[in-house]
């Protein structure tokens, strides 16, 4: 082989590593980008399922309260009784909401698939850092 052919062969290596190491740089900017997105998802999901769970415990509350009410003073209020059958419906259309939209099975997946990104974006971060070093 002669030294041309040895510089062609190193330039040829060279554009093919140059090559290599742009596709790493734009597969690490589009995972940061999708880890991201899949964040605020996993965060949105989160808050969704803490609301849902706080507004239960709150109507439960105050359904124990106004039961407590009634009870300790003794008396046959309609309104009492009224309110009390429509907090019990909010519960049961808020889990009924909360099964149908299976909030907790998409929570679970979107924070699997985001300790995926993040194992991906690692191994990509250290294959750069081997390939310029």
């Amino acid at each position: 082989m002669t030294e041309q052919d040895e510089m062609s062969l190193v330039i040829y290596y060279n554009s093919i590593r140059k090559n290599y190491i742009d596709d790493i740089k734009v597969l690490i900017e589009n995972g940061c980008k999708n880890r991201a997105i899949l964040s605020f998802k996993y965060d949105y999901l989160n808050f969704l399922i803490n609301l849902m769970q706080i507004l239960i415990i709150l109507i439960s509350a105050s359904l124990t309260l106004m039961e407590s009410i009634k009870t300790y003073y003794n008396t046959e209020n309609e309104a009492i009784d009224i309110t009390a059958i429509l907090f019990t419906s909010f519960i049961g259309i808020i889990m009924t909401l909360y099964r149908f939209l299976k909030l907790e099975n998409n929570k679970e997946r979107t924070g699997n698939i985001l300790e995926s990104y993040n194992l991906i974006l690692n191994n990509l971060f250290n294959n750069q850092s081997k390939s310029m070093g």
